[in-house]
């Protein structure tokens, strides 16, 4: 009788483990789910001048929060759980600059001298380990 009491119980202790588990799981995808909405909802839309500095603005102080380092001239370091890169490729002189960029050169000058440009999200590339959100691709659309 000992031994199916034993049993059962460690029948419980296991299936109370895989629960728990399976509930980290959800837990963990919602938070990258979270983490990453600011960027999924506008893949492939357009969207305006202040909205893209918005975006970038974001981006950097995610980075800063997560203690991303810089190089020497102050662009962050990819690393392989939080870090994020966006570029944004301009019609003008087929340039592509860096949120980094566009963040130093003031954002209200940005948003001023673009302020009747649309850009469209093309493409975000994630983070292998932490599913999140790490390359970020922007396009000046014509217009």
């Amino acid at each position: 009788m000992k031994k199916y009491i034993v049993l059962l119980a460690i029948a419980i202790v296991i299936c109370c483990i895989l629960v728990y588990v399976k509930y980290q799981v959800k837990v963990n995808n919602s938070m990258t789910n979270f983490e990453n909405s600011p960027y999924t909802r506008i893949l492939n839309k357009e969207i305006s001048s202040a909205e893209l500095a918005t975006i970038i603005n974001k981006a950097m102080n995610k980075n800063a929060d997560n203690k991303i380092e810089k190089d020497d001239k102050g662009y962050y370091l990819e690393n392989d759980e939080n870090s994020i890169k966006i570029d944004v490729h301009f019609l003008i002189n087929d340039t592509i600059l860096t949120g980094e960029q566009i963040e130093r050169s003031n954002e209200t000058e940005f948003i001023t001298a673009y302020h009747s440009a649309k850009f469209k999200c093309t493409k975000i590339e994630y983070h292998k380990k932490s599913k999140l959100a790490k390359h970020i691709y922007f396009e000046e659309l014509e217009g």
